[in-house]
């Protein structure tokens, strides 16, 4: 016999939770955070720098995770060579993760905390690819 505090259905595979969770996820990697970072590292290297407007071209594509330092242009083959090493590792964390949304529907609470921080990882894997790339082609 259940508890009536129990739900007695199994979550839905995508709910409203899903698109906000990956916007928390995105927020360290976001350009506004990445721009001023980058200021504090690449202070000592002025020939590294760009303005403004250039990076916030550049890092508001994050979303593109590992291809993101390709759309720059500098350093064009290195940065699609780096992506195709990363792709694997990023697309397969976010194919792990949605896989486990369509399939893995728990009825309790912790159940669901557990997936959706397993979602959340799978969309940090991604964003992850995006600043590894755009490290890789700042040097």
């Amino acid at each position: 016999m259940e508890s009536p505090a129990e739900p007695t259905q199994r979550s839905t595979a995508f709910t409203l939770r899903h698109p906000l969770a990956v916007l928390v996820v995105w927020f360290p990697l976001n350009p506004f955070v990445l721009h001023h970072l980058s200021r504090v590292l690449l202070a000592p290297y002025p020939e590294y720098r760009m303005d403004l407007g250039a990076y916030l071209g550049l890092l508001s594509t994050t979303i593109l995770g590992p291809f993101t330092a390709a759309l720059e242009g500098r350093n064009r083959s290195f940065c699609m060579e780096m992506a195709y090493q990363l792709l694997p590792v990023c697309l397969g964390a976010i194919v792990l993760a949605v896989l486990i949304q369509i399939f893995w529907r728990p009825k309790h609470w912790p159940s669901r905390a557990i997936r959706m921080g397993l979602w959340m990882l799978g969309w940090f894997v991604w964003f992850c690819g995006a600043f590894l790339s755009i490290l890789s082609n700042s040097g």
